[in-house]
């Protein structure tokens, strides 16, 4: 409907925005890790790295710094914790933007 979900923090959505506030690339990750949860680019690249060779102890050790992060940007921290369980999730399905069509 062209709408953001109403339970949705806008710092998320703006991120989100081109996709139809669904995650579908890793940049999208990137950018939530950088943006939002305040790691540094070497970081959020590790997140991507991992994320492509399914590397769940590298994620498990960055999940209480992007919560933490998260928080200081304003988001709550169930929100911050479902958001990270849902980028681990992504670890399966994501794509590098360069390889879509758009």
């Amino acid at each position: 409907n062209g709408y953001k979900p109403d339970d949705m923090p806008d710092a998320v959505a703006k991120i989100l925005k081109d996709t139809y506030w669904t995650l579908v690339y890793q940049e999208q990750v990137m950018n939530l890790c950088s943006n939002l949860a305040g790691f540094t680019l070497k970081e959020a690249d590790d997140i991507r790295r991992a994320m492509g060779k399914k590397k769940k102890e590298v994620l498990d050790s960055y999940r209480q710094q992007f919560i933490s992060g998260s928080r200081d940007s304003g988001i709550t921290e169930a929100y911050a914790s479902e958001l990270w369980e849902n980028l681990v999730g992504f670890a399966d399905y994501c794509f590098n933007k360069a390889h879509s069509c758009s």
